[in-house]
């Protein structure tokens, strides 16, 4: 007769590897954050899937999270993004304890057993070109093509397994379709990057002189449009209008707002047309800021819900921390952090996953 201790062992042992094999998916990041002085870094990261669906296309798997850094010692988990299924990649959002610092930057996360650390999975999530503005596009990219070519070979090889006569012809045929898939893979080195392909600029730092004197600053693009630009100093949002103003690539402050000797300026933005209806931007949200009201209202309801980013005077508030978002409606969760009068408020979100 089996034991109890017997079946509590087997049932244990099975809890274990079932969880084992459950997190060999994921990629464990496990590295140090520092802070522009060389000091240790405390706050949290904010870690969000950019891509549609699931980053790996198998669940269940983290794809947006976020984590408390102590004495900036970092570990998380992910799901990896580098992978022949992925479609997007992880911008991960730090912001300091103190409020005062915040940055940006994308990660690409490979498929690892052992732990990886920051170095291995910062990108720049760019487009690919060259010096003389080309870009490389593969046949796989011109849809149907590699289909259609596959069907046209196939249908040769079929005719000339049955009709003999029509074996030079199939020849010549045969040869049309190398050098068509030769003309493709030619125009791949010299096709132009297209204008309207959205593409994302985080964590750049804008040129200029930053000496308390010098207001004007040069992004390396326009922003596209201008109302996705997101400045921060010392980690704090800027706002358009108050702080600052920007025409084409240039930033120019206002006098209140000029960054002053060892200020951090960061800009995150984007650029190109197609694709823009997804995007909210600056959006300020309806509802009365009079220390009392919890309740706000956003133009559309975020999808996903965690790519919203809600700032208070220029303070980027956490979900389920300082508020809760259910559809389109923000609901602060005490009026210790509901807005008062003269605060501000701003939100990015995406409408479309």
């Amino acid at each position: 007769m089996i034991k109890f201790r017997q079946l509590f062992f087997v049932f244990t042992l099975s809890l274990f590897v079932g969880h084992a094999w459950a997190q060999s998916n994921l990629t464990q990041i496990s590295d140090t954050v520092l802070n522009p002085d060389g000091s240790p870094f405390n706050g949290t990261v904010v870690i969000t899937w950019t891509g549609s669906g699931t980053s790996t296309g198998s669940a269940p798997a983290p794809y947006s999270t976020s984590a408390k850094i102590y004495n900036g010692v970092l570990s998380v988990s992910l799901a990896p993004s580098v992978t022949a299924s992925s479609s997007g990649f992880y911008l991960a959002t730090f912001n300091s304890k103190d409020g005062r610092l915040s940055w940006v930057e994308t990660w690409q996360v490979g498929v690892s057993s052992a732990p990886l650390t920051l170095s291995q999975v910062r990108a720049n999530v760019t487009s690919t070109t060259s010096s003389s503005g080309a870009s490389t596009i593969a046949m796989g990219q011109v849809i149907g093509l590699s289909a259609y070519l596959n069907a046209i070979s196939n249908s040769l090889n079929t005719m000339m397994s049955t009709t003999s006569g029509f074996n030079s012809t199939v020849n010549g045929l045969s040869s049309s379709v190398a050098n068509l898939t030769n003309i493709v893979n030619n125009l791949s080195s010299t096709a132009s990057t297209p204008s309207n392909v959205p593409t994302f600029f985080d964590g750049e730092i804008p040129q200029g002189t930053i000496n308390g004197t010098n207001a004007v600053f040069n992004l390396t693009n326009a922003p596209n449009p201008a109302t996705s630009l997101s400045l921060f100093r010392n980690g704090v949002l800027q706002k358009a209008g108050s702080d600052f103003t920007l025409s084409g690539s240039t930033i120019t402050f206002l006098p209140a707002s000029v960054p002053q000797s060892s200020d951090l300026v960061q800009a995150s933005y984007r650029i190109g047309t197609a694709g823009q209806s997804s995007f909210v931007d600056n959006q300020v949200p309806s509802g009365a800021i009079d220390g009392t009201n919890l309740v706000f209202q956003l133009g559309s309801a975020p999808n996903p819900a965690s790519s919203l980013r809600l700032y208070k005077n220029g303070i980027l508030l956490m979900q389920s921390i300082d508020y809760n978002l259910t559809g389109s409606t923000v609901t602060f969760l005490s009026a210790a952090t509901a807005p008062v009068s003269g605060d501000s408020l701003l939100t990015f979100y995406r409408v479309t996953n």
